[in-house]
């Protein structure tokens, strides 16, 4: 879920109009972790009769990056 908020505000510069914009954007608001793909190697290959990996079906990663907020300023003249 990302969220962005925006303000636009006039100021006179220099005798000219100047459109001032305040930004605030903020992506994974909820902060929901997204997990990576899970290990899908089973067996080593080393020998016939082996056990499975112990690391099998484990999620060593996330898929997104955590909540994150910017802020930005743009001016059009």
């Amino acid at each position: 879920f990302d969220l962005a908020f925006y303000k636009d505000t006039l100021v006179e510069f220099g005798g000219r109009e100047t459109n001032i914009q305040f930004r605030l954007g903020m992506f994974n608001v909820l902060n929901r972790t997204n997990l990576g793909t899970p290990s899908l190697q089973a067996f080593a290959g080393a020998s016939d009769n082996e056990q499975p990996l112990p690391t099998l079906g484990r999620v060593r990663s996330t898929a997104t990056s955590s909540r994150q907020i910017q802020f930005g300023l743009r001016i059009q003249f």
